[in-house]
Order: C-alpha cells, then sequence, then structure tokens
C-alpha cells in the first residue's frame, strides 16, 4: 500500500467507514459495500481535497472514482501531478 492510499485510509475514518481484512487487500475493497453513500462520498471529496490539496475535476466525480482507496488514489495521484503526495 503506498502514501497516498494510507492518508485515504485514515480519511475514510473521519467519516467512519471502517475497512477489514489484510492489509494489502483494503486497497481493492468496494467502498459502496462497505457502508459508502452519496454523502459520505461528498465529505470523502471535501477530506481528500484539503488533505492532499488538489482539487478532483468533475470528470472524476464518478461513482467509480470513490469504488475503492485504489481507485481514489489513483485520480489523486493525477490531479496532484503525477506526484506520490
Amino acid at each position: 500500500m503506498n502514501d497516498v492510499e494510507e492518508r485515504i485510509l485514515g480519511l475514510l475514518g473521519q467519516i467512519d467507514i471502517l475497512l477489514a481484512g489484510p492489509r494489502q487487500q483494503l486497497p481493492q475493497q468496494r467502498l459502496w459495500e462497505n457502508g459508502m453513500t452519496s454523502l459520505s462520498s461528498v465529505r470523502l471529496l471535501l477530506l481528500v481535497e484539503e488533505e492532499f490539496d488538489v482539487e478532483l475535476p468533475d470528470e472524476a466525480l464518478t461513482r467509480t472514482t470513490f469504488e475503492s482507496v485504489g481507485s481514489l488514489a489513483a485520480v489523486v495521484r493525477q490531479a496532484a501531478g503525477g506526484s506520490g503526495s
């Protein structure tokens, strides 16, 4: 698991979405099956933008982006210019 994924996992705890299982598998777990709602996805978006000092583009604001920690981390890295933020 990389730094971006670790930081996103920490943010999930702030909105009461807790993932369980082997640590290396957490980035692939489906957030929507683990308690993510449309409201919590907006809360997570705001936390992510603040944490990483990025603004996710409108076209990235989809259910697919918020499908897993891994998918969200990929979009965050892209928005940050590919850095490992």
